[in-house]
């Protein structure tokens, strides 16, 4: 079985050293070009774990052949930033957190 990842997750486990984890559930994790892009745009402790997994179970695919909801959430990709940074609250979730008056 394969997934599909944005780069929030990715990073976060790499930074963990727990990438292995999504190979050791599900064989193969497939990333966008967007995706991979992201991954290393800057260099930090994580870059050689992320290189070695691009190497084993890391697949970059093109964003054509990923299901439609996959698309859906990787395709605003690109642009510098994870998903999460401009969607706002999905639904169901609480609203961010606001300071009150005279706090």
């Amino acid at each position: 079985m394969s997934i599909t990842s944005n780069t929030g997750p990715l990073i976060a486990l790499a930074k963990s050293d727990h990438l292995g984890l999504l190979r050791d559930l599900f064989g193969e994790v497939r990333i966008p070009p967007a995706v991979e892009s992201e991954l290393f745009a800057k260099a930090g402790p994580e870059t050689i774990r992320l290189q070695s997994a691009m190497r084993h179970y890391l697949r970059r695919v093109d964003a054509a052949t990923l299901s439609p909801l996959a698309a859906t959430r990787v395709g605003h990709l690109g642009g510098g930033g994870e998903a999460g940074d401009r969607r706002g609250p999905v639904r169901g979730n609480p609203p961010p957190h606001r300071r009150l008056p005279g706090s």
